[in-house]
């Protein structure tokens, strides 16, 4: 098998997907992912968190229920 290189997008579920041909179907390869931009910084983790808090004004929390009253534990 020769050497391929493509780039992929990383799927809703993590995953990605490299096709490489039926004939090599089975075969063991190696496969290193390097991600082309790079990962973000607590920083930025953080004014994304603070610039989308709050943004769906019409979200509406379900009301909550009465926890059961228990006997305590002796």
């Amino acid at each position: 098998m020769t050497q391929i290189r493509t780039r992929a997008r990383v799927g809703p579920d993590g995953n990605i997907t490299v096709p490489v041909g039926m004939i090599d179907a089975g075969a063991e390869v190696e496969v290193v992912v390097t991600l082309t931009k790079p990962v973000l910084t607590q920083e930025e983790y953080q004014a994304i968190i603070e610039r989308t808090a709050g943004s769906i004004p019409d979200l509406e929390l379900p009301p909550r229920w009465e926890y059961a009253k228990r006997e305590p534990l002796e």
